[in-house]
């Protein structure tokens, strides 16, 4: 048991070590993300998969290491000292040029600070590591395939890709061992701008109410997201009591029995596509 959660740590660790482009600016700032454009003048891109395009000028940056290792160095002398011979005109021209020159120019249709709600969805598929209880006496097996889908919801996107979710996740496990295992879930959580999120929410399955806490990373190719996370459910226990006749005495005996479903730890993989 414990080596099937140490492999499922170690996956998820392996996913989340996620590579990045990064901007190096000359004021010493590095900022991460994914490049989308680079022109003569400007550098476009992106801090999250889905989220608004930045546009820089490159007399702000010094250099871009790209993930794939190759790096670009910039050099503006030229362009700086062209740009001192036209005082009049420069001054006139300069306040214009900071504008553009702010990070977060965002070009897209969204409005203001915050974007609106945006709703997304994919399969999901994965196993799920579950301890000795009454579940895994029922099937068993300690390991079970899971199968299902996400629903989720972004209430919010802020300027720096950072984003709030409610997600619905049904699962069905179990059935390559013939065993029905319906499970949902319904978590509120937070995405950072680099696609690293948490999450906790409500959890009904065959050992009926309980507590779901995930965690993982959500990886870009091209306009899909591809998630990977983990998601803990804490043992459920519930008493029984039952009675028994004593006919000597005459007399009824209670007897209360304690039974655990066993905690569940379950990876999970898949793929999102925005449905609105």
């Amino acid at each position: 048991m414990k080596n099937i959660i140490s492999i499922i740590a170690l996956v998820l660790l392996s996913f989340t070590m996620k590579a990045q482009d990064t901007l190096k600016l000359k004021n010493g700032t590095k900022v991460l993300g994914a490049v989308t454009e680079v022109s003569s003048s400007e550098v476009k891109f992106r801090k999250t998969a889905d989220g608004p395009i930045y546009v820089m000028h490159k007399d702000e940056i010094a250099s871009i290491s790209y993930q794939n290792g190759m790096e670009e160095v910039f050099d503006n002398t030229s362009s700086s000292s062209s740009s001192s011979s036209n005082t009049n005109s420069g001054s006139s021209n300069s306040s214009a040029n900071n504008e553009s020159k702010k990070i977060g120019n965002y070009n897209g249709n969204d409005e203001g600070f915050t974007t609106g709600k945006k709703h997304y969805g994919g399969p999901r598929i994965g196993m799920t590591a579950i301890s000795d209880g009454t579940i895994s006496k029922s099937i068993g097996t300690n390991v079970i395939s899971q199968f299902g889908w996400q629903f989720e919801t972004r209430f919010f996107t802020v300027d720096n890709g950072s984003s709030g979710l409610f997600e619905f996740v049904p699962m069905l496990g179990g059935l390559e061992r013939g065993a029905f295992l319906p499970s949902a879930s319904a978590l509120i959580g937070f995405r950072t701008g680099s696609g690293y999120e948490i999450g906790c929410g409500p959890n009904l399955s065959r050992s009926g109410f309980g507590m779901v806490f995930a965690g993982g990373a959500s990886f870009q190719m091209g306009h899909v997201c591809f998630p990977v996370n983990i998601a803990f459910q804490p043992n459920i226990s519930k008493s029984y009591t039952s009675a028994s006749y004593d006919y000597v005495t005459g007399q009824y005996t209670e007897h209360t029995q304690k039974l655990n479903s066993g905690f569940r730890l379950s990876l999970l993989i898949g793929f999102n596509a925005r449905s609105n």
